[in-house]
Order: structure tokens, then sequence, then C-alpha cells
């Protein structure tokens, strides 16, 4: 027995340092976010779950075939940074904000709570990742909203771009009611340049349309108004019970008064377009300002 005894023991010494080993590669801390640890088993357990599910690499706007640890852990490492900084502003994220975001989300979608949660148990996604994403986008949004909208307003310029490139094409119209026989010739005498539009409104009866959209004119007349030039006049058209001659007074994109009614609306827009970018140099600050270690 005693020659045996060493081997053995050494046997049981080798099973015990493996056992170790594994455990130790298991519960590797991966990183530390301030004084919050992550762990290999749980960048694995995130990484497997995106992986398998691609309703949840959908949710969190991943492509689960090119995801890999690292990403994950960078993914992880956000996660501590937002719950740290939340919670110094001292908003932090309750439980109950997140269930009630929950809530909203089901009956957006015209379903219950538990028709929400079997769905995503079909899935293969745990509601705890699923709440815990949606944590995560409220605390950006309080980010969002605390730091990121107040230190960086958009400027008039830039909500001007964006409504020119929205606003829809106006045109002020006239209708000059010459009769239908002298229409032709005063047509012809206006585009000669021996009659002017200040002698023909004074001749004949004039009725101002104002500001026209071309989608509210029937086809063939918002096509002539289209291709007209401010200060020219067109037709004859038929416009109601009236055939008219249609000066084209002036032509705009949108208005300053509808710019204004719009001006807070579209500021909300290019904040939240611009808020990725945003967001990423401030988490990178983030980043540098804590005390992030990473093992490699």
């Amino acid at each position: 027995m005693k020659a045996h005894s060493l081997p053995l023991r050494f046997s049981f010494f080798l099973v015990f340092l493996a056992f170790q080993a594994q455990a130790k590669t298991l519960d590797r801390v991966m990183a530390v976010v301030g004084t919050e640890p992550i762990l290999q088993s749980e960048v694995e357990d995130r990484l497997s779950l995106i992986q398998r599910s691609p309703v949840y690499s959908n949710i969190l706007g991943l492509n689960p075939k090119s995801v890999d640890q690292g990403s994950v852990l960078e993914m992880m490492i956000e996660e501590k940074i937002l719950a740290a900084v939340t919670e110094e502003m001292k908003a932090t994220v309750a439980d109950i904000d997140v269930q009630k975001q929950v809530d909203s989300i089901a009956k957006s979608n015209n379903i219950t709570r538990k028709q929400l949660e079997a769905s995503l148990k079909s899935e293969g996604i745990p509601f705890e990742a699923y709440a815990n994403n949606i944590r995560m986008q409220l605390q950006k949004r309080t980010i969002f909203d605390r730091e990121l909208r107040a230190a960086g307003g958009v400027g008039e310029n830039e909500l001007r771009n964006l409504y020119q490139k929205r606003a829809t094409r106006e045109f002020e119209l006239i209708l000059l009611e010459a009769p239908k026989a002298q229409q032709a010739s005063t047509l012809k005498s206006f585009k000669a340049g021996t009659s002017s539009w200040s002698e023909l409104s004074k001749k004949f009866p004039t009725t101002e349309l104002g500001w026209v959209q071309p989608s509210s004119l029937k086809a063939s007349l918002a096509k002539a108004v289209v291709s007209a030039k401010g200060g020219q006049l067109i037709g004859p058209h038929q416009v109601g019970k009236v055939s008219a001659l249609i000066y084209v007074a002036a032509e705009r994109v949108g208005s300053d008064e509808e710019f204004e009614k719009v001006k807070d609306q579209l500021s909300g827009e290019l904040q939240a377009q611009n808020f990725g970018s945003r967001f990423a140099s401030w988490l990178e600050a983030k980043k540098k300002e804590m005390h992030i270690v990473v093992n490699k």
C-alpha cells in the first residue's frame, strides 16, 4: 500500500488541479469596470444566446455570424458603464420602469404580457435577457436627455436644410378671367411683351388662389404649373367652372410659418439621428474616464 500511496496522492492532486483549472477558465475575469467584474462564463452565455436566437440578435441589432467574444465583451462593458453613470446621476432605471416598458411594448403590439413572454420563450430568449436590453435602452434615453441633448443643440441652418429637403414646392397662382374669345390673344400679347401683368390684371377680373401645392390640382394643370417659371402666364385651363389664364406669380419650397411649426420636431429627429455617433464618442470618453481593466 505504501508503495502506491504517493502515486495515488499525486494522481488525486493532478485531478484536483485539472478541476481547478477548468473552474478558473469558466470563471475567468475578462474585464473589470470600476469594481464590477465581467466573467468569461457570462460572456460565453451571452454569445451563445445571440448565436442560437436570430430574434434576440435582431433585437440587439447584431449579426450573429459576425459576433464574437470580443464584441460581446464590449457590449457588456457598455452595460456596466451605463449602470454606473445613471446611478451617479441618481437616475437609476428601476425594475418597475422596465416592467412598465415591457407592458407598453406588449400593448403596442396588441398582445398581453403573458403572450409576449410566451413569444420570447418560443424564440429561446430568456425574459431576463430581454428585460436587460430594455433597461439599457432606458438608460441610454436618460443619458441622451441629461447629457447629450443639453450638450449639443442642433443649429438653425441644419434644421432649415432638413426642412428644405422635405418641404413641398408651392406656387402662388392667380386666375386671369379673360373672356374665352380673348384668351388666346391675351396670352400671345403677354408672351410678346406688349402687355404686362400689371396691365392685364387691371383689364380683366382676377382671383387669387394663394399658395397651392401641385398635388391639389388636376394632373394637366399641375404639370403646366410645375413646368412654368415665376412671372409666367399659362393656359387657358379649366379651374372649377371657370376657364381662365393662370398667372404663376412665384414659387417657394416651404414657408417660414410652416418651418416654425415643425422646427422642434425636426430638432428632435436630427438629435436622434446624430445620437449614434454622439453616443459612441461619449462612450469612448467614459471608458477613458472610468477605471476599466480588460484581461486579454
